[in-house]
């Protein structure tokens, strides 16, 4: 078996994703235009996308022994993840969530979620990177000499970011840990309290990134979205896998968001996710280096 060069420790969820003209009113119905079954939890997604693209990775997570749990760990596999760290515990059920999605241009949606479950992870010698989301960051103390990269789109609790190699909060996140401070004093501050490079993200604003002693606005690609779901678990597994490559954070930033941004075309959070082709296609087109 391929050691992987990168673990992405954390939640994996099965998704119901329903797609709406518009959202019910409270005790409202409305018919949908399309449902689809897919898997989500921001390190699995990350995982998929760091496959997609051509690294060798591997998921820990905890999932239950139920239809759901079968499913999630198949996707995993059939899309090129090593599952051996896949927890499988029959006492737990598997994390779901059931989100909806409106057509219309505002973007809305509502996204309910039954939490995932920590466990401790063994993080073996020779593994490069560990990613971790919120659910991870707790199951993942020793290191075993491999760099961290963190995903604080959802707020990670008792974050150190002396530990952080490669951070990737929202900004809104950001601001909250650090202040409302104007944006490159915020990355700034972020860089002080012991993380490596910092990419904060910013919706479709593109994202943020502190290097050492540069900061710059890398903007998002403009492309036709159907959704935005699990857009940034993209970004943060793209934005590792171009770190893997050895480009800069400053390309490893735009690289993703290309990625991401392609991945928009699918309703739900996988399915859309482009491969290294498809992505370095559209960096070309944008006049960007490529891999």
């Amino acid at each position: 078996m391929v050691r992987p060069t990168a673990l992405c420790v954390g939640a994996a969820t099965l998704d119901v994703v329903v797609e709406v003209d518009r959202m019910p009113n409270e005790d409202g119905r409305e018919v949908a235009r399309e449902s689809v079954t897919s898997f989500g939890g921001p390190a699995a997604v990350a995982a998929l996308t760091l496959a997609r693209l051509g690294v060798d990775v591997a998921f820990a997570g905890v999932v239950g022994t139920d239809t759901a749990g079968d499913a999630v760990v198949a996707n995993l596999e059939r899309n090129g993840v090593d599952i051996s760290r896949v927890i499988r515990d029959g006492s737990f059920a598997t994390a779901t969530s059931a989100i909806i999605i409106e057509t219309t241009s505002t973007g809305r949606r509502i996204i309910t979620s039954k939490p995932p479950r920590p466990a401790p992870v063994h993080v073996s010698a020779g593994i490069g990177w560990v990613h971790v989301d919120h659910v991870g960051y707790q199951a993942a103390p020793n290191l075993a000499g491999a760099r961290l990269s963190v995903d604080d789109g959802n707020p990670v609790p008792g974050l150190d970011l002396a530990r952080v190699d490669l951070y990737a909060p929202t900004l809104s996140i950001l601001q909250a840990r650090l202040g409302p401070l104007e944006v490159q004093a915020l990355l700034r501050a972020a860089q002080a309290a012991g993380a490596g490079s910092v990419v904060a993200t910013d919706g479709a604003n593109g994202c943020y990134v502190a290097h050492r002693e540069r900061v710059t606005h890398v903007p998002a690609f403009r492309q036709p979205v159907r959704s935005t779901l699990g857009a940034g678990d993209v970004f943060h597994g793209a934005l590792l896998a171009a770190a893997i490559r050895g480009l800069d954070p400053f390309e490893a930033a735009r690289f993703a968001a290309a990625t991401a941004a392609l991945s928009c075309r699918s309703l739900d959070a996988v399915s859309g996710i482009p491969a290294l082709d498809e992505v370095n296609a559209l960096l070309a087109a944008a006049t960007a280096a490529s891999w």
